[in-house]
């Protein structure tokens, strides 16, 4: 694999790949320091541009560096500089301290002082002076990645969930060898998001893998230094690779920082990235070894392959090691970058290896095998899905319409329903709207039908809360039907306070249930008709107005990175992921709110958005709104509230109306 992966999640392993080559070997700089240093006859003899017969390009605001500089030679002049160089720095002559590279064919080339200078056959072994390093920005910037910006392509994760802490990736693998000899294998990498760290003084975000090859772990881990990029993009500051017990660690620092930018590509274009990277030994510490890898990326096709027995929707990227010959290509399903197939072949198209994906979950749930398909066959068994956003009706349909379903329906309009509930209890409106948690520990509540909601840990200092909400069988009971939800489980939460005219006001409210709530409805006559485990990461909540109302120009703003729901009685997860809620008080007294999110089916995953905003007016009923999302081919699902008390609307597949379902109230 190369120095960069399809994901911020398989990175470490790609990763830990080339930090054991690194650490390993000769030192590699010192032969062709010596040989350079050798060839030296003449510092004076010549200066010219380093294209031959042309001027320099001018100077530009891009800055480059000197690996980009080697990179960009070896694409223009394969021919003056072939193969895999061999770097070296450090060499002092006539008061210039050289770094370069020296190639097989015996040329050199090197920067010192911020100047440009080669040696070797194509110089008649004089050494000359190619100008300023910065005056080939342009030049080198048109044809290597000098820091690409640009949004995300749907071939990766999206940043907000391959950033996530608690996040944990678990893909089997199978691999085929064919040469020297052929052999079949099967291994299964586990990533984990730890959370925020520091690496070489930096913010970062640590990710840690781990590796076992059949049912043998392999010895020690990688873990990896991550900071959000531009655009949704995920840049790597390094990594630090250990084997078990005290073994040393091997520590790749990159710098600059490697961006996944071959992921702002469209179909048919191309890049050319380098990786500069210092690997050290630690404990004992050993000197660093200063290397850079060149890859050429080409974002070649969208293309459906089956795998293993399933098909995935998929990117499919070419990737080319500059002076190399082994040749990658990588199909990164749809929306995750999670590597379907994974092709090495050699300068004559042989194949080496290939890998296959077998089986994959995120956070427990199965991978999505890209963007879901959206027909009218299948809007049937999506209403479901959709009644975790609002319950899906039909104008013209009837009790009948229910049909054996109904129950499966209610169930899932009540797992989402019980779940709001949770969220609300925990960030209650009331207190965005007046006073924050205080000093004191609330005290404990019991519930209408036994149980009872604690906190098992409470701080509160300098304006921020920390504490557990814990639920103990804590259970809730409807008055008019006497159905009953039994609570169990915790949710922990920071909430940032801020002054007010009453006393603080909730300016930040942080939480996760990263173990799950378990919720079990049952009926009036004890019959349990639902039974769920929720688990929310990432929950954040910020008042546009701090203890007041939230305005057009400062709304309120709920975001949750990961809801998974998963039903007992049907043995099914509902995955959501990347949700943001925004809303603010209208000027009829009600409440205008917009919302966008990502959920998963078994048969890929789906964006929700809203297209027209939804609005009630001031006693709460629905007026309006609006929500779109659309499929793998463009096709299109338009949900379109129903006017009334009830949350509830109507659902059209590609113009077409969903009539199999319940009845609108």
């Amino acid at each position: 694999m190369s120095e960069s992966s399809s994901s911020s999640f398989p990175l470490a392993l790609s990763l830990l790949a080339a930090a054991v080559l690194l650490a390993c070997g000769d030192d590699p700089s010192r032969g062709a320091g010596e040989k350079f240093v050798a060839a030296i006859r003449n510092v004076d003899a010549q200066a010219r541009p380093l294209a031959p017969g042309a001027a320099a390009a001018a100077a530009t605001s891009s800055s480059i560096t000197n690996d980009q500089v080697f990179a960009w030679a070896q694409l223009t002049y394969p021919e003056l500089f072939p193969g895999v160089p061999a770097p070296f720095s450090g060499i002092v002559y006539q008061g210039k301290t050289f770094t370069g590279q020296g190639y097989a064919n015996g040329n050199y080339l090197a920067v010192a002082n911020g100047e440009a200078w080669g040696l070797g056959p194509f110089t008649n072994q004089v050494l000359t002076n190619f100008g300023k390093v910065q005056n080939y920005a342009e030049l080198v910037c048109a044809l290597i990645d000098c820091g690409r910006s640009g949004p995300a392509n749907a071939c990766t994760m999206p940043q907000n969930e391959a950033l996530l802490a608690g996040s944990r990736l678990v893909t089997t693998y199978v691999r085929n060898t064919f040469v020297p000899a052929a052999s079949t294998d099967e291994f299964t990498g586990t990533v984990v998001v730890d959370g925020p760290s520091t690496f070489q003084g930096q913010a970062v975000v640590m990710m840690t893998s781990t590796t076992a090859i059949g049912s043998t772990p392999v010895a020690g881990s990688v873990k990896t230094y991550l900071q959000a990029g531009n655009g949704g993009l995920v840049r790597t500051l390094g990594t630090d690779t250990s084997t078990s017990g005290s073994g040393p660690t091997t520590r790749v620092v990159f710098d600059p920082a490697l961006q996944n930018s071959e992921f702002t590509l469209q179909p048919g274009q191309a890049l050319t990235k380098t990786a500069s990277m210092s690997t050290t030994q630690l404990n004992p510490t050993l000197p660093a070894v200063a290397s850079t890898r060149s890859t050429t990326y080409r974002f070649e096709a969208r293309e459906s392959v089956t795998v293993q027995g399933r098909s995935y929707d998929t990117c499919r990227y070419r990737e080319v090691p500059v002076g190399g010959a082994t040749v990658t290509t990588r199909w990164n399903i749809v929306g995750s970058g999670i590597p379907a197939r994974i092709e090495t072949r050699d300068a004559a198209s042989v194949l080496q290896q290939r890998v296959e994906l077998k089986s994959g979950t995120m956070n427990g749930a199965p991978l999505s095998p890209g963007q879901a398909t959206l027909d009218v066959a299948s809007a049937e068994r999506m209403v479901a899905d959709y009644s975790y956003v609002l319950p899906i009706c039909s104008p013209g349909g009837t009790p009948k319409a229910f049909g054996p379903s109904a129950a499966s329906y209610a169930r899932q309009a009540l797992a989402l329903r019980q779940a709001a509930r949770i969220a609300a209890a925990a960030a209650a409106r009331p207190r965005q709207r007046a006073l924050a948690y205080g000093a004191t520990k609330p005290a404990d509540q019991l519930g209408e039908c036994g149980g009872r909601q604690t906190y098992p840990s409470y701080a509160n200092a300098n304006g921020v809360t920390t504490a557990t909400m814990r639920w103990e069988n804590y259970c809730s009971q409807d008055a008019d039907t006497g159905a009953t939800t039994v609570l169990n489980g915790s949710w922990s939460f920071v909430e940032t306070t801020g002054p007010g005219s009453s006393g603080p006001v909730r300016t930040k409210y942080e939480a996760s249930s990263p173990a799950g709530i378990s919720m079990v409805n049952k009926d009036g006559s004890g019959k349990t008709i639902g039974s769920q485990l929720v688990t929310v990461l990432g929950y954040l909540s910020t008042p546009g107005v701090p203890g007041g109302d939230a305005t057009e120009s400062k709304p309120d703003r709920m975001q949750i990175a990961e809801l998974q729901i998963r039903n007992d009685l049907s043995a099914k997860t509902y995955r959501q992921t990347g949700y943001t809620v925004t809303s603010f008080t209208n000027a009829s007294g009600g409440e205008q709110s917009t919302m966008s999110g990502r959920g998963y089916r078994s048969t890929g995953y789906y964006d929700l958005t809203t297209t027209k905003p939804i609005v009630t007016d001031d006693d709460g009923n629905y007026l309006s709104g609006t929500l779109v999302s659309t499929g793998v081919g463009g096709e299109a699902v338009v949900i379109t509230l129903v006017p009334g008390k009830e949350m509830q609307g109507t659902m059209t597949v590609n113009g077409t109306p969903v009539t199999s379902a319940p009845a609108c109230k």
